[in-house]
């Protein structure tokens, strides 16, 4: 079974995810921050990485940089509830990080 890793500290959220991969047959394997993943990385491999965007605030961007220079190629996905934020921080994101910020609504 191949694997996903979630950078996430909030359990509902990891909750609500698992149930969606595992139907599709994938394993989600979760961790708090950058550190832990860099890691837990260095024994199992993934496929492919969501990172919680307030998990990266907390820790910083460091782990995150190191991540993407690590595995050069492997998808890394930045995820966020950008409601919360508002949409001013979505602009701060795709201005500082050149990365797009999709508006999508999840189910409650």
């Amino acid at each position: 079974m191949k694997s996903i890793l979630y950078i996430n500290q909030n359990l509902k959220m990891v909750e609500k995810i698992t149930p969606l991969l595992d139907e599709g047959g994938y394993k989600l394997i979760s961790v708090p921050d950058g550190a832990s993943a860099l890691k837990l990385m260095e024994s199992e491999p993934v496929i492919f990485v969501m990172y919680d965007v307030e998990a990266a605030l907390r820790g910083g961007a460091g782990p995150f940089l190191e991540l993407k220079a690590k595995y050069p190629n492997l998808p890394v996905v930045a995820v966020t509830p950008i409601k919360k934020q508002g949409e001013a921080f979505a602009e701060e994101i795709r201005r500082k990080t050149k990365f797009d910020v999709l508006d999508g609504e999840t189910e409650k």
